[in-house]
């Protein structure tokens, strides 16, 4: 007896095959696309995209326009994040990059760089003392 399972993607057929890789390649570009919006908003409390009065000015922005250069909000971010967000945020899907782990890869100097900056010894002048306790959301 045959436990139900299908082996593969055998059961779909050719069609049903390429449809199920088309459909995940798209769901990867959306997640990525998501993930360069929401780096770009961390990494400047801005939105990737100008927005306009009217949704349909908002609408037209994000069809039309290119993201906005993430170095016109923080003048000493890299190039290369520069480039990798405006990689990430292309509008034509199949000129972001294809795999979450080409993008993990990419992201991966950015966050080494930012450990070793946080480990090095802070400036008196920028120093700030933080404490947990009641208020704060790591209390």
């Amino acid at each position: 007896m045959k436990s139900g399972r299908a082996r593969g993607q055998s059961w779909l057929g050719l069609e049903g095959a390429a449809l199920v890789r088309r459909s995940c390649f798209f769901w990867c570009a959306i997640n990525i696309y998501a993930l360069g919006a929401t780096l770009f908003w961390l990494l400047t409390g801005e939105p990737a995209f100008a927005q306009g009065q009217k949704l349909s000015e908002c609408l037209r922005n994000l069809q039309h326009n290119s993201a906005r250069p993430l170095r016109t909000f923080c003048p000493e971010a890299p190039k290369e994040l520069e480039d990798l967000l405006k990689s990430l945020l292309h509008h034509d899907p199949t000129r972001r990059p294809r795999l979450p782990q080409s993008v993990a890869n990419a992201l991966a100097p950015f966050a080494d760089a930012g450990a070793a900056e946080a480990a090095a010894p802070a400036d008196e002048t920028h120093s700030r003392e933080v404490t947990s306790g009641p208020g704060t959301p790591w209390a």
